[in-house]
């Protein structure tokens, strides 16, 4: 067991007592704190600390490790040459000492970089260590589909996602392409091109599959049930047909005999999907092993995840439970989009449970699309999801603390910094309108640009008109100091809090009003729910 000393400043040493007994506790290292006469350690330099510590004998003491705030001016070097004991940069709240001494490996720690990076860079690490085994091990395996440049294992995991360019004959070619590498760059291990449902288009399939071959390396799937736009896919190049089903099978197994080839389990032309998960998995077994009968090999299985409550998620969802039990040879696709559509809820939670259900009943290949507002971004949450699954899934364990996570709007822990007031005269604020004055320099505009991906300010006064885009608030607000465009305090600060909700707004995709606000009150509406 190791002597560690702690050195922390007055404001943070209950917190840092309180971490210390507790890490000490469960390890059974030795950990003592030293509270220097100061307010905040972390704004204090290493030569004050090494200078303070050498005044205090602490080299006598018997310590293997001094830890010193992550924020400490300076490196930690400086201490450990002054005292002849290894000293090390902690984390840079007192919150994370606990997880720094019981997860830490302690040779890793830094003298020069906070100790809880440290630890999320050696986290990251491993978990792609386990990434890239995984990858390793199919591999080896031989286990898998072969689609283009693509393996798609036969069983999870890994999990490949695949991701919707809905509506693709809509699109311009440039709108087409630009979001075709947006949905690549977030995750998109393979993109399904859809088309309007129920009308015919097999010349604009072909010009859109093959226009999309030539300028994207990912494999390319055809999502129709209609067979003339499967045919016309397919000879454009797409890799994947979506879907095959009892209307289409006859008609199109000789052009698809080297494509994977999704089943289902309907007949999409007399509008029949079976109700019940049996038969659901009866029908879908029986399309396969025609299927089979008919030269198809690569042949992947999709009951069909139906939408919470009306049909019904859970019913659905067992029928992939159902197919995994009977039908080994088969692997399962999981289309998760119509979950996330037709629920008004966030979807990154939704998005990490669905990869997390997809992984527990063997779905190796998941299908999202990011058609309405609020599914943009589902890309990468699913490929993150997936990974997160992966890496649990190795090692046994809850998809938590993995190094990688989908904490985008809530964390695990809250960070409160407390501060010290020394007598200060306090006064409560309150949210009286006030009124604020014109600015005779001119005034700005503020709008969140989200295909650019910018914030827009747009001025016009004494200087002009101008046109400010930028990518945060920061950016943009110090071009406006910069220019002179603003000649009052309360200008500046309505501006710096309207540029932060655009930035806000932008991040989370999410529309931005000026002087609105961005997010309702949700304990309000509740209240407005009750009953008597």
């Amino acid at each position: 067991m190791l002597k560690i000393l702690i050195v922390t400043g007055q404001l943070a040493k209950d917190i840092v007592l309180s971490q210390a007994s507790k890490a000490s506790k469960e390890t059974g290292h030795q950990v003592d704190v030293l509270v220097l006469p100061i307010q905040v350690a972390a704004l204090t330099t290493t030569s004050y600390i090494a200078k303070a510590l050498s005044s205090m004998s602490v080299k006598e003491r018997g310590y293997d490790l001094i830890m010193i705030p992550g924020l400490a001016i300076g490196s930690a070097d400086e201490i450990t040459n002054a005292l002849e004991v290894k000293a090390v940069k902690g984390p840079k709240q007192a919150a994370d000492i606990y997880d720094v001494l019981t997860q830490a490996d302690f040779s890793k720690l830094k003298p020069d970089k906070p100790a809880d990076e440290v630890l999320a860079a050696d986290k990251l690490e491993k978990a792609k260590k386990t990434l890239q085994e995984l990858e390793d091990a199919l591999i080896k395996s031989g286990k898998f589909y072969q689609v283009g440049k693509l393996r798609v294992p036969l069983e999870p995991p890994p999990i490949r996602v695949i991701s919707e360019l809905p509506e693709a004959h809509a699109w311009s070619k440039e709108d087409l392409l630009q979001e075709a590498l947006r949905l690549i760059s977030s995750g998109a291990d393979a993109l399904s091109i859809g088309f309007e449902a129920g009308n015919p288009r097999p010349d604009i399939v072909h010009d859109v599959v093959k226009f999309l071959r030539e300028h994207v390396d990912v494999p390319l799937a055809i999502d129709s049930v209609i067979p003339s736009e499967i045919k016309s896919g397919v000879e454009a190049g797409a890799d994947i047909v979506l879907s095959i089903d009892l209307s289409n099978l006859e008609k199109v197994y000789r052009q698809v005999r080297d494509k994977l080839c999704i089943t289902i389990p309907a007949d999409v032309s007399k509008g029949f999907v079976p109700s019940s998960p049996e038969d659901r998995v009866k029908l879908l077994s029986s399309i396969i092993d025609r299927a089979k009968e008919l030269g198809i090999e690569k042949l992947m299985a999709d009951p069909i995840l139906d939408a919470a409550i009306n049909p019904g998620f859970t019913k659905s969802l067992s029928a992939f439970y159902m197919f995994r039990l009977s039908r080994r040879d088969v692997p399962l696709f999981m289309g998760v989009g119509n979950v996330v559509e037709l629920l008004d809820a966030d979807s990154v939670g939704m998005n990490a449970l669905l990869a997390m259900a997809a992984l527990e009943v063997g779905a190796t290949m998941l299908l999202t699309v990011e058609k309405s507002n609020k599914a943009k971004g589902s890309t990468l949450e699913c490929s993150l999801a997936a990974k997160m699954a992966s890496i649990a899934y190795v090692r046994k364990i809850p998809p938590k603390a993995l190094g990688i996570d989908l904490l985008m709007l809530k964390e695990k822990k809250l960070y409160e910094v407390p501060i010290a007031v020394n007598n200060a005269e306090i006064l409560q604020a309150d949210e009286a309108p006030r009124r604020e004055h014109a600015d005779p320099q001119g005034s700005l505009k503020i709008s969140v640009n989200h295909k650019k991906g910018v914030i827009e300010a747009y001025y016009i006064g004494r200087l002009g008109a101008k046109l400010i885009e930028g990518k945060t608030a920061k950016a943009v607000l110090d071009k406006v100091l910069s220019l002179g465009l603003v000649s009052t305090i309360g200008h500046a600060a309505y501006l710096g809090r309207e540029l932060e909700k655009a930035e806000i707004a932008l991040k989370l995709r999410r529309s931005y009003l000026q002087e609105e606000n961005l997010f309702q009150d949700k304990v309000k509406l509740l209240k407005e729910l009750s009953t008597s």
